[in-house]
């Protein structure tokens, strides 16, 4: 499984978990498309679960959220 968490830019460092937490998940692409303001910096980080439980979340991954293409 794989679990994958953003920082929604509060500036206070609050993670919301998008997938894999709560179930399994093998998903390989994710979307955001709600709560997120155009030109800010979010955080991401992940994680992955095997036989022997979940590793470490990842370095953060600082990402700008730009508009959908026309």
């Amino acid at each position: 499984s794989y679990a994958l968490r953003y920082d929604d830019a509060s500036g206070a460092t609050v993670w919301t978990e998008l997938l894999g937490v709560s179930a399994d998940s093998l998903a390989l692409t994710y979307t955001v498309t709600t709560s997120i303001t155009v030109a800010e910096t979010y955080l991401f980080q992940y994680r992955a679960k095997n036989i022997h439980g979940w590793s470490a979340w990842s370095p953060s991954l600082a990402l700008v959220a730009a508009s959908p293409p026309d």
